[in-house]
C-alpha cells in the first residue's frame, strides 16, 4: 500500500510508486478502515480489562443486607421517630372505628332506626374494610408501604368528613363504606415499622405500636364524652381526623421501606435510606455494599401458599384473624350494651318500660357514667399492650397467642352470670385487654412468617378475614343478644377457645426470626430437601 512504500527504505526502482494525489479513494478508504479497527480492538481489550478489575473489586468487597444494616444500627431516635408518625395514623383508624360503638345508639335514637339498622351502621364500615384489605394491601406491594400509607390517609380523612355532614341515613351509610375502605389500608404501617427495627427488639416494638390504638380508642370515647352533648355527633365526627391530617402533614420525612426499594432493584436508594437511619442513630454503616437480591415479582397471591408450611399457615391465621376482629368489636359492642342496659347487676337490667321511647320505639343514650365506664374497659388494650412486652420476646408469638385466646373466652364466659355492675366492668375491661393483645401478637406475627414480596398482601389478605368477622360481630352482639344473650356470649367464647387451639398449630415460630425474602424461603426448602435425601 502506498503508506507501507512511503516509509520503505529500500525502494527498488521498479516498484509501482504512487504519489499520495493519486492514489484511489477506495485505498484511503481501506486505511482508514484500518486504522479504526485496530484502535476499536485495543479499546475492547481495554473495556474488558476494566470490566475484569470492576469485577474483581466488587468480589472483593465486603457486603451485607438489610437484616444485618438495621440490626448493626439498632434501635434508635430513627424508630422512636417513624413509630410516632405512624402512630398517630394508627390513633386515628381506632378513633373512626371506635366511634362506631358510640355513634351508633345515638343515631338510633335520632333517627328512629330499628335494632337491624343500628347495627348496619357498624356491619357497613367493615364490608369497606373487606374490600379495602387486599387491594391496599397489593397496592403497598407494588408502589411502596410509604405510598400506599399516605394515599388510605388521605382517603379516609375525605370520607370520614363526608360522614359528619351527611344528611339522611343513607347517605351515612355510603360515606361510612367509603372510610371503611380507607380505614384498613392504615394496617401497613405495621408493615413498615417492621422492616424498620432491630429483630431482637421487633416483637416489643409492634407491641408498643398497639398502644397508639388504645390511645386513639380512649381519646374517641373522651372526644365523645365533651361533645356528644354539647356539639353532637357531628362535631365528634369531625374532630376526630385531626390525628390524621397530622400525620398527612408529617408524612414528607417517612422514608420509604429499604427492603422495598432493594426488592424493587433500587439499591441506590435503599442504601441512602439506610444511611439516614445510621445519621439519625449517631451510628456508623456497616462498611461494602448492599447483597444483591434477587428481583421477585411482587403481591403475588400464590406466594402465600408456596410450601406445606405457608399452606398451613395461610389457613390457620385465616380462622385466627377472623376470630380476633369477631371478638374485639364483639367486646366492644358488648361494652355498650351492658353499661346502658344495667343498672345494680347484670340480672335487673333495665326493661323496655323504663326507657325513653314513643309508638312502641325505645331506645337508650350513653350516660355519663356509661362513658367514664367504657373508658375504664379501654384503658385494658394497654394491659394487654404491657403483657405482650414481656411475654411475647421470652415465650414465643405461638404460646403468647394461644394463652390470650383462652383468657378472653374465660373472661367472656363469665358474663353468663348475674354479675354486680362493678363485676361486669372488671370482666369486660379483663376480655378487652385480653383480645388487644391477640390482635397486638397478630400484628406482630403476620408481617415476620411472610417474605417481603408479598408481606403487604398477606396482611391485607388476612385483615379481609378479619373483616368478615367484623361483619358478622354487630348482629350477634346487637341483635342475637337482645333475643339470647346467653347463645350470643357461648359463640365468642367458643371462637376464642378453637383460635387457641389453632395458635398452637401454626407450623412456624418467628421470634428472633430475621425477616425473609422469598428468595430465602426457597433456598431453606432446598437445604430441608437435600438434607432429607442425605438422610436417606
Amino acid at each position: 500500500m502506498a503508506w507501507k512504500a512511503f516509509h520503505n527504505d529500500e525502494i527498488d526502482v521498479d516498484i509501482n510508486y504512487k504519489p499520495l494525489n493519486q492514489i484511489e479513494e477506495e485505498e484511503i478508504i481501506e486505511l482508514h478502515q484500518l486504522h479504526d479497527d485496530s484502535t476499536a480492538e485495543m479499546f475492547d481489550r481495554q473495556s474488558d480489562d476494566n470490566d475484569v478489575k470492576s469485577k474483581l473489586l466488587e468480589d472483593s468487597q465486603e457486603t451485607f443486607t438489610v437484616d444485618e444494616a438495621i440490626n448493626h444500627i439498632g434501635f434508635g431516635p430513627f424508630q422512636i421517630l417513624i413509630m410516632a408518625l405512624i402512630g398517630m395514623c394508627s390513633m386515628a383508624d381506632a378513633m373512626e372505628v371506635m366511634m362506631l360503638s358510640i355513634i351508633a345508639p345515638e343515631l338510633r335514637c335520632i333517627w328512629k332506626l330499628p335494632r337491624w339498622q343500628e347495627a348496619l351502621i357498624t356491619t357497613v364500615v367493615f364490608v369497606g374494610q373487606f374490600f379495602g384489605a387486599a387491594i391496599w394491601g397489593k397496592f403497598c406491594d407494588k408502589f411502596g408501604r410509604k405510598t400506599g400509607l399516605v394515599a388510605c390517609s388521605v382517603w379516609l380523612l375525605y370520607y370520614g368528613f363526608l360522614s359528619s355532614i351527611s344528611p339522611t341515613y343513607v347517605w351515612f351509610l355510603c360515606m361510612r363504606m367509603l372510610a371503611g375502605f380507607g380505614v384498613v389500608g392504615g394496617n401497613q404501617g405495621n408493615t413498615l415499622v417492621s422492616e424498620f427495627v432491630p429483630s431482637k427488639v421487633r416483637g416489643k416494638c409492634l407491641a408498643v405500636m398497639g398502644s397508639f390504638f388504645a390511645i386513639g380508642s380512649i381519646g374517641i370515647a373522651l372526644l365523645a364524652l365533651v361533645t356528644m352533648s354539647t356539639l353532637g355527633w357531628r362535631w365528634m365526627l369531625a374532630l376526630s381526623g385531626i390525628p390524621l391530617a397530622g400525620f398527612i402533614c408529617l408524612s414528607w420525612w417517612l422514608p420509604e421501606s429499604a427492603r422495598f426499594c432493594m426488592l424493587c432493584g433500587n439499591e441506590a436508594e435503599a442504601y441512602k435510606t439506610l444511611q439516614k437511619v445510621a445519621r439519625m442513630n449517631k451510628k456508623s454503616l456497616l462498611p461494602g455494599r448492599l447483597k444483591k437480591i434477587v428481583v421477585a415479582e411482587r403481591g403475588k397471591f400464590s406466594d402465600m401458599f408456596e410450601t406445606k408450611e405457608m399452606t398451613v399457615t395461610s389457613l390457620l391465621l385465616f380462622y385466627i384473624w377472623f376470630t380476633a376482629a369477631f371478638a374485639y368489636y364483639g367486646i366492644v359492642l358488648l361494652s355498650t350494651e351492658f353499661l346502658t342496659q344495667t343498672v345494680d347487676n347484670t340480672c335487673t337490667s333495665k326493661s323496655v318500660g323504663s326507657l325513653s321511647g314513643e309508638c312502641g320505639f325505645w331506645c337508650e343514650r350513653m350516660s355519663t357514667e356509661d362513658y367514664i365506664d367504657f373508658i375504664k374497659t379501654t384503658f385494658a388494650e394497654f394491659i394487654g399492650i404491657f403483657f405482650n412486652i414481656i411475654v411475647v420476646d421470652r415465650f414465643g408469638r405461638k404460646p403468647t397467642l394461644a394463652l390470650v385466646c383462652i383468657l378472653f373466652g374465660g373472661f367472656t364466659s363469665l358474663q353468663q352470670f348475674c354479675l354486680s355492675r362493678s363485676s361486669m366492668v372488671l370482666f369486660l375491661f379483663c376480655a378487652r385487654g385480653s383480645v388487644s393483645a391477640m390482635f397486638n401478637i397478630l400484628y406482630i406475627y403476620t408481617p415476620e412468617v411472610y417474605p417481603t414480596s408479598i408481606r403487604g398482601l398477606a396482611l391485607g389478605t388476612c385483615s379481609t378475614f378479619a373483616r368478615i368477622g367484623a361483619i358478622v360481630t354487630p348482629f350477634t352482639a346487637q341483635v342475637l343478644m337482645e333475643v339470647s344473650p346467653s347463645l350470643a356470649i357461648a359463640i365468642y367464647a367458643g371462637s376464642a377457645f378453637l383460635a387457641s387451639i389453632c395458635a398452637l398449630l401454626l407450623p412456624i415460630e418467628t421470634k428472633g426470626r430475621s425477616l425473609k425474602n422469598k428468595i430465602d424461603i426457597i433456598a431453606e426448602m432446598d437445604s430441608e430437601q437435600e438434607d432429607s435425601e442425605d438422610e436417606l
